[in-house]
């Protein structure tokens, strides 16, 4: 199983905006790496980091798992 980064962009209708990351049920085995928000600086997410409109996450996950990551993460 290999890994890959992806770029996931957090859209408008999202379910997750306002939510931490600690509550979007997220795949067992992937990594999110980097959280950069709209005008500001990126940030390397904890659970308590909440998600915002625009936002652009990169991860590391398993193909197989993409899919779910991002229907997970875009909340649509």
């Amino acid at each position: 199983m290999g890994l890959e980064i992806v770029e996931i962009r957090i859209p408008p209708d999202s379910k997750t905006i306002g939510k931490p990351i600690k509550q979007i049920p997220l795949p067992k085995g992937i990594k999110l790496a980097l959280v950069i928000p709209i005008n500001r600086k990126p940030v390397i997410p904890k659970p308590s980091t909440v998600i915002r409109e625009g936002d652009q996450i990169v991860a590391l996950t398993s193909l197989e798992l993409e899919e779910e990551l991002r229907a997970n993460l875009t909340g649509i």
